[in-house]
């Protein structure tokens, strides 16, 4: 397949040749010496840093490593053969290296049939926008159906974690700073929040997935969303203007901040700092999360993706035979909320008195019981439309998309030579999460008084 490579742009439309794209599709179901080969003519053609050091003909020694746990994607730990370094050390002795040693990298091949799901060009946009202003991981190029990124030395959270008040404290303040630190356009606030496009957008996959389901299964759509799929969409419409409704004419549009909508405990890692490294002085100890995967990240009001991380502590994705149960009881007290919250408000208005913050807080916290309902229809949408056809292997689908959304461990700093796969998962039971889901937001909506 022909090549053709571009560099990508800004929302000005000024070029960013720093992040370059290639129209070439990556099959990683290749064998493995010519799946190699690819993954160095590629990061040769999208410039990534050092790679033109590796030659084609050390394809064989590539250390590539699968790493499982992610949403929808197949996620790779790539490095360069260790002589690269030795050799190149040789070559330029008394010469700066940096630049010429190839980076250890992220690879990523998204999963086929995912497109009713995900918007690919807006997450790439946010990446690109947060690469451009040192956020998160480098990107370092995208090509047709995956990209490169910066490989952090840093490891997930586990679940427990977030249960930590000194934890929660660091992952306010981190959601603070990014939903501080990019300045959305006046076209992305006419948009709305970016939670009623996805939901929008997902009703035809959801509506397919029922009518292949009641073939199988007669009468699974009113049992799983426990009415009618019609009647549940009226009811999330009820939903919306009962919360657009708590909002003066415009607040909502205006409140808007870039949001990352999937902050589980996965999706948080922490680095390691080296000696010496500001971020182990005390006031930067926030700054060693970093927060990765920004598949469904878009404008939203702040309390939408701050809700989104409440229901996560109830989540288990690594639980040995329920990583899909939803554990009700963990859903943080208020006072776990107001921890959260307080240092979220604290963080972004240190000249505020204390009376404004304590309002700000207060406000924030009834805004989050208003949007948790939507929340849980999000993921139960998703559920629904991961959710295998009985009798159906599906495998182009399933080998490409690893039903869980659990975290991906970071591999150790000396992987093993072949392709090899670790940390495997068990299956996910996409419907009986969505089940879940659907209980919890009819559970919301009465609370909120919403006509049903």
């Amino acid at each position: 397949m022909r090549r053709r490579s571009s560099s990508c742009k800004n929302d000005s439309g000024d070029e960013e040749p720093e992040i370059r794209h290639s129209d070439f599709f990556l099959d990683d179901k290749l064998p493995e010496e010519y799946f190699k080969q690819d993954i160095i003519n590629l990061a040769h053609e999208l410039h990534v840093p050092g790679w033109s050091s590796v030659a084609l003909d050390m394809a064989e020694d590539l250390l590539v490593v699968r790493i499982t746990g992610a949403l929808t994607n197949s996620v790779y730990s790539v490095r360069a053969p260790s002589y690269v370094k030795e050799t190149l050390k040789k070559e330029y002795e008394g010469r700066t290296l940096a630049h010429r040693i190839p980076q250890h990298i992220l690879l990523r091949v998204y999963g086929p049939q995912v497109d009713s799901l995900i918007d690919r060009q807006r997450e790439l946009s946010t990446v690109a926008l947060l690469t451009r202003n040192k956020i998160g991981p480098r990107l370092f190029g995208t090509f047709k159906n995956g990209r490169f990124e910066q490989f952090l030395n840093a490891k997930p959270l586990h679940h427990e974690d977030l249960w930590k008040p000194e934890t929660s404290r660091l992952i306010a303040k981190r959601m603070r700073e990014f939903h501080d630190s990019i300045p959305l356009s006046a076209e992305q606030r006419a948009g709305g929040p970016v939670a009623w496009a996805m939901l929008r957008k997902w009703e035809i996959p959801v509506r397919e997935r029922f009518e292949q389901l009641e073939v199988k299964d007669p009468g699974i759509t009113e049992r799983v969303l426990q009415c009618g799929l019609e009647q549940f969409l009226a009811t999330i419409a009820e939903v919306r203007k009962h919360i657009e409704a708590q909002y003066k004419p415009g607040e909502i549009n205006k409140s808007l901040v870039l949001a990352h909508n999937d902050t589980q405990y996965g999706n948080i890692l922490r680095v390691e700092p080296p000696k010496g490294s500001p971020l182990i002085m005390p006031q930067n100890e926030h700054r060693q999360l970093v927060v990765i995967d920004f598949e469904y990240s878009g404008p939203n009001v702040p309390a939408y993706d701050i809700v989104n991380h409440f229901c996560e502590w109830m989540g288990d994705y690594h639980h040995p035979t329920m990583p899909h149960h939803i554990w009700l009881e963990r859903y943080p007290t208020k006072e776990q909320q107001m921890i959260f919250i307080n240092s979220y408000v604290e963080h972004g208005s240190p000249d505020f008195d204390e009376a404004t913050m304590e309002a700000e807080a207060n406000e924030l916290y009834k805004l989050c019981k208003l949007w948790r309902p939507i929340v849980s229809s999000h993921w139960a949408f998703w559920g629904i439309v991961q959710t295998p056809i009985p009798g159906q292997e599906d495998l182009e689908l399933r080998d490409g998309m690893l039903t869980c959304r659990g975290s991906y461990d970071v591999v150790s700093s000396s992987p093993p030579n072949p392709v090899e796969i670790v940390d495997e998962v068990d299956e996910f039971d996409c419907m009986a999460y969505a089940k879940e889901k659907i209980s919890l937001f009819w559970e919301d909506v009465r609370a909120l008084g919403v006509k049903i």
